[in-house]
């Protein structure tokens, strides 16, 4: 179905019919107001579609029952969308609506879309409307409107990407769905934070209704009743107009709200989210085989059984058979028990200070890598990118071979991290590469969040070691004061709140603070600049809001390369679509992945591998600097 003919004005309706009960269809609507209907004025306009949506939701009383949620706000040339529904009237004076919330009264295509949108613990009961909404004094490209194809599409999973959308035989979809709807997460994150700053100037009419001005009015009110978008009452706290204040967004009051794993950013499956997300979770698990499988020796077939999803007890014990247990001070304690903000007993145990040798830090293993570069020679011997200048490694099993480690050594295990930070290097770190030589500095790469990174500092020497000569590597570990156990915290005061030290082509220093926060990443590591990639491994970027401030200094530089890694697909789908379509599109799997099949959690079953997954914000950033750098 194509996109109809009709002028978008605010006396225009267009949008779609979703019904709550999925054998009815969703249907488009396409309402005009009579053209011989009485009343020109704004308030008049603003009456008619409210009228219209009442009737719509079964001439429910607008004011008293209709709730509505913004799921994208308008901008430029492109319509926002506002969804409408109605809430049950002896439940409107409770404050929680949770009750209310039954299988059978769910609206799953409407909450999949509101999840397709970012908002992932919206919840729609009952029928709902979804309306194109359009700024006072804008008129929208009619090109930007989602077709009813289209709609669809989004309403089947919150993963647009369009191998999923194909993968779950989405035939309909278009290859690439419209930029309103792939750039919806990114948008509505960014408008989060700036509704927030403003939040205390807000007023809501109850905890079920959305109230965005300090005046009292709802949003249509403001929209439809303020012609003139660039002469605001100053007390108005939303604004359309993309040259001002262009950030608006809301998920979290007009939503009954449920139970919500915030830790991990999804929901029990037996919860009213898996109508929505099932299928989706079915195609992530039908990859666990793949991510299982890993060019190693018979050992990783021992670490990614059934039995290991459910518990750490076979990692624990395959260790224990190696003579390593949870009391060694070696770079294996890192593998017992969780970091827990700093506060789990290994993670006491955390010594900035220890630089441990391999020997030392591998012990009692002793099929290691040596400790000394790998010669440029051998590095040139296969798979050297000429226009990188370096050694291109495709799986654990090259790296093996390349460092001379038999098959048979789980050192894999701990060099996932150090691996996984070189692939991210010569996968996306080109330019920067490019930079750092013709300037004649070290790559800088800030890793932040870190956190077990701390038990096995100096094993980041082996990328230094895997690069060549002339390119040597500075990297700053950031870790947040919350997440610091006390006795590194202690050394980190001793030493005028950073800690450094230096090997053979390798500069290691850790700050404490929050990354764009009290940490400036500009003038507060030491770069003689800001740095040239951003890495953190396993960070969940949607599921805490700690890492906002990350965020938003990538998406306010441009110029900076931000590589993450993910413990499962969908955490990885989520976390990537905050730096937009693009980022969304990179999330692949991580060859250099650890060869350790973790716990599910029991509210997802999905496979989960730390570093299982990778993706990158800016990938194109820094080619300019590059190209200057060549030309000087």
């Amino acid at each position: 179905m194509g996109k109809q003919e009709f002028t978008l004005t605010h006396t225009h309706l267009h949008g779609f019919f979703v019904p709550a009960d999925e054998d009815d269809p969703v249907t488009e609507l396409s309402i005009d107001k009579p053209s011989g209907a009485k009343g020109t004025t704004d308030e008049d306009i603003l009456q008619w579609r409210q009228d219209e949506i009442s009737k719509l939701l079964g001439d429910v009383n607008y004011d008293e029952d209709c709730l509505q949620v913004l799921l994208i706000r308008p901008s430029g040339q492109s319509s926002g969308l506002m969804a409408y529904y109605a809430q049950v009237v002896e439940e409107k004076e409770k404050k929680h609506q949770a009750a209310r919330l039954e299988a059978d009264n769910i609206n799953s295509r409407a909450t999949g879309f509101g999840m397709t949108c970012g908002l992932l613990n919206s919840r729609f009961v009952g029928d709902v409307i979804i309306l194109n909404l359009v700024a006072f004094g804008r008129r929208p490209d009619k090109k930007t409107l989602l077709t009813l194809e289209e709609f669809d599409a989004a309403c089947k999973t919150p993963d647009i990407r369009p191998t999923t959308l194909k993968e779950l035989g989405v035939v309909d979809a278009a290859t690439n769905l419209p930029d309103v709807i792939a750039d919806a997460v990114v948008n509505n994150y960014h408008d989060k934070a700036t509704l927030r700053k403003f939040e205390t100037n807000m007023k809501r009419r109850d905890s079920n209704d959305f109230n965005y001005s300090t005046s009292g009015e709802s949003v249509e009110e403001y929209m439809f009743a303020n012609s003139d978008v660039e002469s605001e009452p100053e007390d108005v706290m939303i604004s359309f107009d993309t040259d001002g204040f262009d950030d608006i967004m809301q998920e979290d009051a007009v939503i009954a709200e449920v139970p919500v794993c915030l830790n991990g950013g999804w929901f029990n499956q037996n919860e009213f989210a898996h109508d929505c997300l099932s299928e989706t979770w079915e195609l992530y698990t039908s990859r666990r085989e793949k991510l299982s499988t890993f060019p190693l020796g018979e050992w990783t077939e021992d670490l990614t059984t059934e039995e290991n999803q459910k518990s750490k007890e076979p990692y624990e014990k395959f260790l224990n058979g190696l003579g390593i247990n949870s009391e060694v001070d070696t770079w294996w304690k890192a593998e017992f028990g969780e970091w827990s903000g700093g506060m789990n007993g290994n993670a006491q145990k955390a010594d900035l200070a220890q630089a441990l040798t391999y020997q030392e830090g591998f012990a009692p293993i002793t099929d290691i890598p040596a400790e000394e570069a790998v010669h440029i020679d051998t590095l040139k011997s296969k798979n050297w990118d000429d226009t990188l200048g370096v050694r291109k490694l495709a799986d654990w099993a090259e790296y093996y071979e390349l460092r001379g480690i038999p098959k048979t050594s789980p050192v894999a295990l701990l060099m996932t991290f150090p691996l996984t930070l070189y692939h991210a290097i010569v996968e996306y770190g080109k330019d920067k590469c490019d930079a750092a030589r013709g300037m004649d500095r070290p790559l800088r790469v800030d890793i932040v969040g870190a956190e077990k990174e701390l038990h096995f500092l100096s094993i980041f020497q082996e990328v230094a070691f895997l690069l060549p000569d002339d390119l040597k590597l500075e990297l700053i570990f950031i870790v947040r004061r919350d997440m610091l156990p006390q006795a590194a915290f202690a050394a980190l005061e001793q030493n005028d709140g950073n800690f450094s030290y230096e090997k053979s082509g390798l500069n290691v220093k850790v700050v404490c603070g929050t990354y764009g926060e009290s940490v400036d990443p500009r003038f507060d590591l030491g770069h003689s600049g800001g740095p040239d990639m951003v890495m953190a491994f396993n960070a969940g970027l949607h599921a805490f809001e700690t890492w906002r401030s990350c965020v938003e200094y990538l998406h306010a530089t441009k110029d900076v390369v931000g590589v993450f890694t993910d413990y499962n697909e969908w955490s990885g789908v989520q976390s990537a679509a905050l730096g937009g379509q693009e980022s969304r599109l990179s999330l692949k799997i991580n060859p250099f992945r650890q060869p350790l099949h973790m716990p599910e959690s029991s509210s997802t079953e999905l496979p989960q591998f730390s570093n299982g997954f990778m993706y990158v914000f800016n990938q194109h950033a820094a080619s300019r600097d590059a190209t200057l750098t060549k030309l000087g």
